[in-house]
């Protein structure tokens, strides 16, 4: 194992899901072990330059970045599968599927399949030029129920892991210190990722009792995750 693959484990907060052993990462995905399956969720690409488009100034690296985090991913885990739990683009396809194309090229030996979301406003046609695979859902070893958007349902047996949300808690410091962090949320039946893109936005939740949130204290290759009890 490489000096950096042992800090993302590190790094990590390791918890059994659904009787597998899982890493929450630092990074906002979670990597099943066994399977050596990486999951994430709404990355948005695209979503800077329709904010430049309306004149709004965002830096058009943005969305580089969060590629360049992921890339950094598959090679530290070498996972066998990448799932990416919908809106991999923020508004169809437009010129910024040129640079996920491109990056997609330096990957393209690691099978990416994407859960369509409800940004993701394309044909499932366009999966070859993109070189994923897209589906609506997906059961992941009868375990996972693997679907965009939560939703208000389980199936007996299986976890369900979804994006869509960006949760996030507020933590409070001394005095009136307050920080917003993203988080993943874990309920009895449902496991929500936080966003992995940069540039998403973020919602504060208000956990039930009995559900468990990990907040992701952000710092690069030295960022943590912490269950905040």
């Amino acid at each position: 194992m490489s000096r950096d693959s042992m800090r993302i484990s590190e790094n990590a907060c390791t918890i059994v899901l659904n009787g597998e052993q899982a890493l929450m990462l630092s990074q906002k995905a979670v990597f099943l072990m066994s399977d050596k399956v990486l999951l994430l969720s709404d990355l948005h690409i695209g979503k800077s330059s329709h904010f430049r488009r309306e004149g709004v100034a965002v830096p058009s690296s943005m969305h580089a970045s969060d590629l360049l985090k992921l890339g950094y991913l598959i090679k530290q885990l070498n996972p066998k599968r990448v799932f990416i739990l919908g809106d991999l683009f923020h508004v169809g396809l437009n010129y910024d599927v040129d640079l996920f194309k491109g990056w997609r090229d330096a990957f393209k030996d690691t099978d990416i399949i994407l859960i369509k979301g409800n940004h993701d406003r394309f044909e499932a046609s366009k999966s070859c030029e993109l070189g994923i695979e897209i589906l609506d859902d997906y059961i992941l070893n009868d375990k996972f129920h693997l679907r965009h958007i939560p939703g208000n349902f389980h199936y007996d047996g299986l976890l369900t892991i979804s994006g869509h949300i960006h949760p996030a808690v507020r933590v409070f410091g001394k005095g009136r210190q307050t920080a917003t962090l993203s988080c993943f949320h874990l309920s009895e039946h449902k496991l929500v990722l936080p966003a992995f893109g940069e540039f998403t936005g973020r919602h504060i939740i208000s956990p039930y009792p009995g559900d468990r949130i990990f907040a992701v204290i952000e710092g690069g290759s030295s960022g943590k995750v912490v269950e905040i009890r």
